[in-house]
């Protein structure tokens, strides 16, 4: 049986960079978490989730690739090139491949990572965006709390992408022998 090629979306000097860039965010998270720059750090946590989701997308193009399909034909996201998604798209393209598991839902109690990670982190990343902190957060300050938990899910959701992998690399390891 013919094994499906790997086609990136990257290009692999572009893989390689955003490898590169993923560790500099990492290590200005705990620089962010040291200083008490909570904000900042958030914004860096966001910065590795997206970098995470664009890597795992590079890694499984045939995935990424359906997913896109279906969210255009559901009109949820335009048609672009993959490095042109910001987070919320990307992260819904991560729900459609079945990576990341989603409910749709803004109730705490019954929500899946998918949803902690679209409301609470993506918010709190938007807080970036002067606008959005004057008009829906005016009164909220940010906490360690709020640090520790983004890092949290951004960690898990990481976590939860390693072992994805890992179980492809076996198994694809298994049907070769």
């Amino acid at each position: 049986m013919d094994q499906p090629k790997y086609k990136p979306l990257l290009r692999e000097e572009q893989f390689n960079d955003l490898i590169k860039y993923l560790n500099i965010l990492r290590q200005e998270i705990e620089r962010c978490e040291k200083a008490g720059s909570y904000l900042a750090g958030i914004f860096m946590a966001a910065a590795v989730l997206e970098a995470i989701i664009l890597s795992m997308a590079d890694l499984f193009p045939e995935k990424t690739e359906k997913a896109v399909k279906s969210l255009l034909e559901k009109k949820k996201i335009r048609d672009k090139e993959i490095t042109k998604y910001g987070l919320g798209e990307l992260l819904l393209i991560s729900f459609e491949a079945g990576w990341i598991s989603y409910r749709e839902t803004k109730e705490s109690e019954e929500g899946e990572l998918g949803d902690w990670l679209l409301n609470y982190v993506k918010e709190l990343r938007n807080l970036i965006h002067p606008g959005k902190k004057i008009c829906e957060y005016a009164k909220m300050r940010i906490t360690k709390n709020h640090f520790l938990a983004v890092k949290d899910f951004v960690e898990n959701t990481r976590d939860l992408f390693l072992e994805r992998v890992e179980k492809f690399i076996y198994n694809e390891l298994k049907t070769k022998k």
